[in-house]
């Protein structure tokens, strides 16, 4: 009689080990819910992320470009360029075509705000565009000034048009700052 109460007992013990189906069935589903709204702002904060470090690039490219105006004493240049939806930069000497090696790139979905066609967009790109080359440009010189007109540069998540970086040239003597999202607008 025992024995068999033991059994029994035992018995019991081994069946309510684990989780039934339904359990994990519910875990699994609550798993999910709380997935899909985390990734989104994952995702978000990743491409801030990317903007921002893109955004810091081309701030140091204009600043490269001015530092070298002034080491040399000559006309220095940044220019940027989108080729096949990558945006570009290179730091050169104004009077020079940058070669291939000269370019760098950014992330790949990050897109420089421009329509080139007379915008009214106060988020748009500024900087001077070269027809002949297809490139926006910076050119500073001797004194580290910009050498034509000031500007900005504004750059953008290629599927979010909602956050956006830009780097402004925003004095004659060469003063330059960065802004994000609706700061881009009141350059």
């Amino acid at each position: 009689m025992q024995t068999s109460i033991v059994s029994k007992k035992k018995e019991v013990n081994r069946l309510s080990l684990g989780f039934t189906l339904i359990e994990v069935l519910i875990v699994i589903f609550a798993l999910g819910i709380l997935a899909a709204i985390a990734i989104p702002s994952w995702l978000s904060f990743i491409d801030t992320r990317r903007l921002n470090i893109a955004q810091e690039q081309l701030y140091q490219a204009m600043r490269e470009a001015q530092r070298n105006a002034k080491r040399d004493k000559s006309n220095w240049q940044a220019s940027f360029r989108q080729d096949n939806g990558i945006v570009q930069w290179a730091v050169h000497q104004a009077n020079s075509t940058p070669t291939t090696t000269d370019w760098r790139s950014l992330e790949q979905n990050i897109r420089i705000v421009a329509t080139r066609l007379n915008s009214t967009d106060p988020n748009d790109t500024t900087l001077f565009f070269d027809n002949t080359n297809n490139l926006w440009r910076i050119v500073f010189n001797h004194k580290a000034n910009p050498n034509g007109p000031i500007g900005k540069i504004t750059i953008s998540i290629s599927n979010n048009n909602q956050i956006k970086r830009c780097v402004i040239v925003s004095t004659l003597i060469g003063g330059m700052r960065t802004a994000k999202d609706n700061k881009c607008s009141s350059s």
